[in-house]
């Protein structure tokens, strides 16, 4: 057959059905589309971190940790602006949660309101990179140690602060106005209304308003002491033309001179927030499967489709074996048929999952940061033309090779129906069929295992449905031969009698209808188990009788005035635990690094349980002391406090089982 015939054929094969195509097209096209519009929207976000990285870490590369940083880094910085040809600039940050409060006005005997907020101590020029955008219009530095309008002989430092809207609307002051932070009292100079590294929306959680203090405020606050819980960062802006590598080897030289166990860690721009970039990945994964089980649905449908059509196409099969087309010419003519039809509804698809994304910040302004959502992504729309494409010859595939087996004869005879498929060509098309499910949800998922449980899971619910639709046709059939012929004429039995005969004849479309229902269903409830077991997780993680109030960071010197206080306000049940911070520094003599340097480097940990441990070790440690365990605990291996004069140490079970460690094992911390 050559090719001008081949379109000529395939063009007036069309006609006839173009009902049932525009049902293809359409039960094609939702699923490609949200196919589309979850790839977009991880890479995306991603693509926009990446081309914001400068700006949202405000430098090129920022070194932080939980303590003051040595005077190392200032000769690193040294000797890599001597490699780098050009002055490496250098501003302090410090990063802490406080209370911050408004005075009382003149003649109440209550207090002034207070408010949680997240305090940044700024030295030097801030932000290198992105826009800081304070009202005045004035530079940072400025405010910070303008003193502001005159105000009451108490006023303690010639120092201002920078806060957010919302924290001046909450302490119910304004410009120019005092607040206390610890034991200073500091006029309000500015309003800051936006800040490059503070990501808005589901990204960007945070524990309160942002305030803004000067260095020399805030060593008078007195906040500043032994156990306070202060995040410590320089931000480093490199010469001109540094580029990644520049910025690479800056890492290097500072990893080199900052001390192994005392949990620093070194960020460049060129890594572009790997703990949000991983965040993005996993919520991609999880909803690119979801999606790809709503393409597999839309799939059941085309292939509901294909069989319907190629079913009214039998005659014209036959007479084009009579006219000398061979089975394989057959095949690839109505193949290609489905093939232009699932490109159809591809193309559709994924024009509604652009839109969806272009909408996306309208739809969602509040949960995804518009800033970084870049709507063009050609990579996502090739996947879900190609996605969408293998979807509909898949499962168009056992009704093509059906085709295949209608008889010539049928143009003399109606009555001859196709032959059965051999039970190889059957077994070949279902393997076919499961191998491409499960190349897509590898795709879709970028991991081998996920997409094979993926495909477990799906064959898994689709041999249930499968065998839930036979009961339902036989029971059908069952029920239609109780009813009898019937003689009464009444309506309310005739259509009864029909329907059952229709669920329960031969070839009825019960299996494809009950498995694609099902399928909507696990769906639709899936993520609403998802949703209530996030939610029962969180409200089942508070006891019964848990305290209406938490006072946290109260020093051991305020704790009995603290205690007398609230007995006089009726206060019961009031309740103490001592929390140090710290980090685990070795196991068993061998040092933390030694035991995480596998893992770290890789952009994804493949083995759970070694990324599991690697966070064990590396995130900070809440570590209490009590005299006697609470009665909600119990002791499952070991004895509590049995040798006196050594110091001992209780772990968690399943965080033990993270470490690695058992009775006997020695822990080193670094507090």
């Amino acid at each position: 057959m050559t090719l001008p015939t081949y379109l000529r054929f395939l063009a007036r094969e069309s006609r006839g059905s173009r009902g049932r195509l525009a049902f293809f097209v359409a039960c094609l096209s939702v699923g490609v589309a949200a196919v589309v519009a979850v790839a977009g929207l991880g890479s995306g976000l991603e693509a926009g971190v990446r081309r914001e990285a400068r700006r949202l870490l405000a430098a090129d590369l920022v070194v932080g940790g939980r303590e003051p940083l040595p005077a190392a880094i200032g000769e690193a910085l040294d000797r890599l602006a001597g490699e780098l040809g050009g002055p490496v600039g250098r501003t302090d940050v410090l990063e802490l949660v406080t209370v911050v409060s408004a005075p009382a006005p003149e003649g109440a005997a209550e207090p002034g309101p207070s408010q949680l907020v997240e305090l940044k101590v700024v030295r030097g020029e801030y932000p290198y990179y992105g826009d800081l955008v304070l009202e005045p219009d004035r530079p940072l530095a400025r405010l910070l140690d303008d003193p502001g309008p005159a105000g009451p002989a108490e006023r303690t430092a010639a120092a201002g602060a920078v806060a957010a809207p919302e924290l001046l609307e909450r302490l119910r002051v304004g410009p120019g106005d005092e607040i206390a932070v610890g034991g200073l009292r500091v006029p309000v100079a500015g309003v800051v209304t936006a800040e490059p590294d503070r990501l808005g929306g589901a990204f960007g959680f945070t524990a309160g308003p942002r305030l803004f203090l000067g260095r020399a405020a805030f060593d008078e606050t007195g906040l500043e002491q032994t156990g306070s819980r202060i995040r410590y960062r320089a931000l480093l802006r490199l010469p001109e033309g540094a580029g990644e590598d520049g910025a690479e080897r800056a890492a290097e030289l500072l990893k080199e001179a900052l001390p192994d166990d005392r949990g620093f860690d070194v960020e460049t721009w060129a890594e572009a927030q790997p703990a949000l970039r991983q965040g993005i990945a996993r919520a991609e994964r999880f909803l690119g499967l979801v999606a790809l089980l709503s393409l597999l649905i839309g799939g059941i449908g085309v292939g509901q489709t294909v069989r319907a059509w190629l079913a009214g196409r039998l005659d014209s099969i036959a007479v084009l074996k009579c006219l000398g087309a061979r089975p394989r010419e057959v095949l690839l003519l109505y193949a290609g048929q489905t093939a232009l039809l699932g490109l159809a509804g591809s193309v559709v698809g994924a024009g509604a999952g652009v839109a969806l994304l272009v909408l996306s910040p309208r739809i969602a302004g509040e949960v995804l940061p518009a800033e970084l959502l870049d709507p063009w992504q050609p990579a996502a729309v090739v996947r879900g033309l190609l996605l969408g494409l293998a979807v509909a010859l898949l499962f168009g595939l056992p009704s093509l090779a059906g085709a295949l087996r209608v008889p010539p004869a049928r143009v003399l005879r109606r009555t001859a129906e196709p032959l059965p498929v051999p039970r190889a060509v059957r077994v070949a098309v279902a393997a076919a069929v499961v191998g491409g499910v499960w190349a897509t949800a590898a795709v879709q998922s970028d991991s081998l295992a996920l997409g094979s449980w993926f495909v477990a899971g799906a064959v898994g619910v689709t041999l249930l449905l499968a065998l839930a639709a036979r009961m339902v046709a036989a029971g059908a059939a069952r029920l239609r031969a109780r009813q009898g012929g019937g003689d009464d004429g009444a309506p309310g039995r005739f259509w009864l009698r029909h329907g059952l005969a229709a669920l329960g004849r031969p070839g009825a479309g019960t299996l494809a209808a009950v498995v694609a229902l099902g399928l909507g269903v696990l769906v639709v409830t899936g993520l609403w188990l998802v949703e209530r077991r996030l939610t029962g997780e969180l409200e089942g993680n508070l006891p019964e009788e848990a305290p209406s109030v938490f006072l946290i960071d109260i020093q051991p010197g305020q704790w009995e005035p603290l205690q007398e206080i609230l007995r006089e306000e009726g206060a019961t049940g009031i309740d103490s635990v001592p929390v140090i911070m710290a980090r685990i520094s070795a196991v068993d003599g061998v040092p933390v690094d030694e035991l995480t340097d596998a893992a770290y480097g890789r952009e994804r940990v493949e083995d759970v349980g070694e990324e599991d441990r690697r966070w064990a070790l590396t995130r900070e440690q809440r570590l209490t002391y009590l005299d006697e365990l609470p009665e909600d605990n119990r002791v499952i291996a070991g004895a509590l406090w049995s040798e006196p004069g050594v110091a001992e140490v209780s772990v968690e079970e399943e965080f033990a089982g993270d470490l690695g460690v058992g009775v006997g094992s020695t822990l080193g911390f670094d507090l």
